[in-house]
């Protein structure tokens, strides 16, 4: 009996070199020894989206697509539902969108990665589809095709620069509660949290004893040196090459996904754990060197003499 066709084949939407793609991606699931894969996708505010989905269910959504809702279109950045979708035209005059219609996503093999800090975890973009085959013309990065096309014809291309900022802060409750919950269009309460060092003074070297251990984990584990730093301010630029593979596996990821929440004050040991690398095994650092203490860090007279 012929097997009838997948979604990605009725609509012609994967080439030979996709297809060579996903079959590497099949042997590296196998031989990484991967558990899960996250289809992610941005919605029109810039959140990643994600599903999980465990090896055989992924398996299947490579090479048939996966079902989702287009539910993170109708909503804004609280999660407040702001299109009637359950109307006529889905309360955008569009008639493809009413009822709130499911979605099929396409797996993008191109952007198949491993995560650093996440073991036995692939992670790859999704392009969303009406179940028609049609493009889903609000997702980002359909629309930023149909932007660099136009570019294209005017004979002019994008190059786009990502300046990776971040900030560090030490989380200041046991646990989470209701009132960080929130409901649809209502935010919950930000979870509490201390600096990780006093006080602003913009590229002051008054704090880096504090910081050095967090500098020393990111370090070590970009391999790459420090270009500028603003401690003071809780914000640090790195050049970390961040597609210096020729791919996304790039050590800013590291970063944003990284556990430094263990950076500790004064006089306890500097103690924090390495940020996980593909190039070897995550593993603890103990920083013996103890900084200033936090007491004497707060002193008016401190301050004085610094300045």
């Amino acid at each position: 009996m012929t097997k009838p066709p997948t979604f990605i084949e009725k609509h012609g939407l994967w080439g030979d070199e996709q297809r060579r793609l996903a079959a590497d991606i099949e042997r590296r699931i196998e031989a990484e020894k991967l558990r899960y894969v996250r289809l992610a996708w941005s919605d029109t505010h810039g959140y990643v989206r994600a599903k999980t989905l465990t090896v055989p269910a992924f398996l299947s959504a490579l090479s048939s697509g996966y079902n989702v809702g287009v539910a993170t279109t109708t909503l804004d950045s609280t999660g407040g539902r702001v299109f009637a979708s359950f109307t006529r035209g889905g309360g955008m005059g569009l008639a493809e969108m009413t009822g709130s219609p499911n979605l099929t996503v396409v797996a993008d093999p191109k952007t198949f990665r491993t995560l650093p800090w996440a073991p036995g975890v692939g992670w790859i973009l999704v392009d969303e589809y009406f179940n028609d085959g049609t493009p889903f013309h609000f997702a980002p990065r359909q629309l930023l095709r149909k932007a660099l096309h136009k570019l294209a014809g005017r004979g002019y291309g994008s190059v786009i620069g990502a300046e990776i900022e971040w900030y560090l802060f030490r989380v200041a409750e046991e646990h989470l509660s209701e009132d960080n919950i929130g409901a649809p269009g209502v935010r919950g309460r930000p979870i509490k949290t201390w600096p990780a060092e006093p006080g602003y003074h913009y590229h002051s070297e008054s704090n880096m004893d504090l910081m050095q251990p967090v500098f020393d984990a990111l370090g070590d584990d970009a391999d790459h040196d420090v270009v500028g730093t603003q401690p003071a301010a809780l914000h640090d630029v790195f050049d970390l090459a961040a597609d210096r593979a020729g791919g996304l596996d790039c050590r800013a990821q590291h970063v944003s996904g990284g556990k430094l929440n263990q950076s500790v004050f004064g006089d306890e040991t500097q103690r924090l754990r390495s940020l996980a690398s593909p190039r070897r095994a995550e593993q603890d650092q103990s920083h013996l060197r103890r900084p200033l203490s936090f007491d004497r860090l707060i002193r008016p007279s401190y301050w004085c003499a610094s300045r």
